[in-house]
């Protein structure tokens, strides 16, 4: 277990560097040596499920990140605690970014719900501002625009209440590429402005 978790945590400080292709390889070692060894814990062994999931989306490999979202989920059951409710949640978004970039709406909808649900219940806004910046996009992509608008001013009223100025920036600016959508000039300049107060000046 000792050695398991030691290769996992090198894996994901890999795929935090970037180096995706070693972050594979160590995250399939340290699995393979935790289930030769003495089972990792369970909110350990969903922590390491969790990264190599979302790296398998970044690099585009949905069928694998859907399986080890998969996974995760069923490991975690209907946990109450906190920590591996967050990992659900987190495992739920990662599915459902892999459903949106493969045109799969409706799953990509259950699923943002879902987190969403977590994240209202386990009281935390700046999960809820993401997946509501998520759910907007969404929206967007399928020409659902008050829906859109309606999701996006949430993770902006959320937003603000944590003073996430990257985040909000980046809701301003789907925001305004809605309005711009619908015609409403006036909203979109706003919100750009809105936005372009957030970045820092080079």
């Amino acid at each position: 277990a000792a050695r398991a978790r030691a290769i996992l945590r090198l894996a994901a400080l890999h795929s935090r560097r970037g180096d995706f292709h070693r972050a594979d390889l160590l995250f399939a070692e340290g699995f393979a040596a935790a289930r030769r060894g003495v089972a990792l814990p369970r909110e350990e062994h969903l922590f390491f499920l969790n990264g190599h999931a979302a790296m398998k989306a970044v690099i585009g490999e949905h069928a694998q990140a859907v399986r080890l979202c998969e996974e995760g989920l069923r490991l975690a059951g209907r946990a109450r605690h906190r920590s591996l409710q967050e990992v659900a949640l987190n495992l739920r978004a990662t599915r459902a970014n892999v459903a949106l970039r493969t045109y799969d709406y409706e799953g990509a909808l259950r699923d943002f719900e879902s987190a969403l649900r977590i994240a209202e219940s386990i009281g935390s806004p700046a999960n809820q501002a993401t997946v509501l910046n998520n759910l907007g996009v969404l929206h967007s992509q399928c020409d659902r625009y008050p829906q859109a608008i309606a999701a996006f001013t949430e993770a902006e009223r959320t937003c603000l209440r944590l003073d996430e100025g990257p985040s909000l920036a980046s809701v301003h600016g789907n925001l305004a590429m809605v309005h711009a959508k619908v015609g409403d000039f006036a909203a979109m300049e706003s919100a750009l402005g809105e936005g372009d107060r957030l970045i820092p000046a080079v």
